[in-house]
């Protein structure tokens, strides 16, 4: 039924619209950075990001990370729902600090 697909459909962009992101800052300074932080996220099961003002990139493309502009500040950014607490302290070396408020 066509009013059955439409409706599915609406509920489905609602459920997508309802996904929550987390971000924390991420200094990458040279493509050596980018390699490492590559080499990091690939062992992880789910989805990281990266995303700047050129864009967002699949954290785990090496060819992704390469398009990033490195003179721009830079969010990696993970859906709500995973507990990244591994990912975090992997990455300290690149994770700016949060403000403690």
């Amino acid at each position: 039924d066509f009013y059955a697909i439409m409706l599915a459909e609406k509920e489905f962009i609602a459920f997508e619209m309802e996904v929550i992101i987390m971000t924390r800052g991420i200094r990458v300074k040279n493509t050596d950075d980018i390699q490492k932080i590559n080499k990091i996220v690939t062992k992880y099961g789910f989805d990281i990001w990266i995303h700047g003002k050129s864009g967002m990139v699949d954290a785990k493309s090496l060819l992704g990370m390469f398009l990033l502009s490195l003179n721009e500040p830079l969010q990696i950014v993970l859906e709500d729902d995973v507990d990244p607490t591994a990912l975090f302290k992997d990455l300290a070396d690149y994770l700016e600090i949060e403000d403690e408020e």
